[in-house]
């Protein structure tokens, strides 16, 4: 499936869930019995979203916003049609007009995500993808977690349409076996690398949920070597999972460093790491000349000097 169109197929199912939700029915209502020309362009507006006319949405947007130039169901259709569009810098400044009518709507901080991530800024989506596991992922977790527990078997027939929207529209980005974007294994990984609550313990067992995380950020980096978001994140990830068992399993740990210098050579860090491992195991010759490597990179760190003089017994 195009890109786009995965994306599309999630935004359109955020968008169908806005435009009907109880707190803001009556909001609807008022704005749309004021102008019933309104009512008519936008029932065109929502059909042209869901017919894949992006272009067309955005005429018949900018026709009801030249009558109200605040219409909140309208702008979030705009900004997330701009978006499909590659207008990013314009969607921006739509969907921060939503968000400052609406501030506690996942999908608007989602769309927002998406923009800043297609703008290459990482650590903000980062951030606006963080805001929306905020807003909704109690939620989430509460219907997930019924419909596994009513019995041994798949419940999903007896979610309600509502449910199933809510659950899609984060399954897409999390599900383990369905082949994403870019856009959809960076917002897993951030989805995993949350310290939001303690609702998804069960992915923290056996740090499930960092191993998750980190084989989404190497899709990341795969599709996307100029994300260096993404990268220190990585190779983060890593590093922790190798200290987690150190003394326990250094060869384990070892595995995981050295898969960490496959993206970062260069990481002073890492290779002290790598030293300290070795030498651990025995490999004193090759953990000596490591240390010394890092320590003509970042002749200045002291840490560095303490691993050295460790490696090479002289304290």
């Amino acid at each position: 499936m195009d890109k786009d169109k995965q994306i599309q197929k999630v935004s359109k199912l955020s968008l169908e869930k806005l435009s009907e939700d109880s707190k803001l029915v009556k909001r609807g209502l008022r704005d749309l019995s004021i102008w019933p020309k309104i009512e008519e362009l936008f029932a065109k507006l929502k059909l042209a979203y869901e017919a894949g006319k992006i272009e067309e949405c955005v005429k018949i947007a900018e026709e009801i916003l030249q009558t109200d130039s605040n219409h909140f169901f309208t702008l979030c259709y705009y900004g997330r049609s701009l978006y499909l569009l590659r207008s990013y810098e314009k969607a921006m400044k739509i969907l921060d007009q939503c968000l400052e009518e609406e501030k506690e709507y996942h999908f608007l901080w989602s769309f927002r995500g998406d923009v800043l991530y297609k703008l290459g800024q990482y650590e903000e989506a980062a951030i606006s993808y963080d805001e929306a596991l905020k807003c909704e992922l109690y939620r989430v977790w509460h219907i997930a977690n019924e419909d596994t527990t009513k019995s041994s078997g798949d419940d999903r027939n007896a979610a309600t349409p509502e449910q199933l929207n809510i659950l899609d529209n984060y399954l897409y980005y999390i599900e383990e076996d369905k082949t994403s974007d870019e856009i959809g294994y960076f917002r897993k990984a951030e989805f995993y690398l949350s310290t939001r609550a303690g609702i998804y313990n069960a992915y923290k067992e056996n740090d499930v949920g960092i191993k998750r995380a980190v084989e989404a950020l190497k899709k990341v980096v795969e599709l996307n070597p100029k994300n260096w978001y993404a990268l220190n994140q990585l190779t983060g990830a890593l590093e922790f999972l190798a200290k987690k068992i150190v003394g326990d399993n250094n060869s384990g740990a070892l595995a995981y460093i050295e898969d960490a210098l496959k993206y970062a050579p260069n990481n002073t860090n890492l290779i002290s790491i790598k030293a300290i491992l070795l030498d651990a195991l025995g490999d004193k010759e090759k953990a000596i000349k490591l240390i010394r490597i890092a320590k003509e990179k970042d002749p200045d760190n002291e840490d560095l000097d303490n691993v050295y003089q460790k490696i090479n017994s002289l304290s």
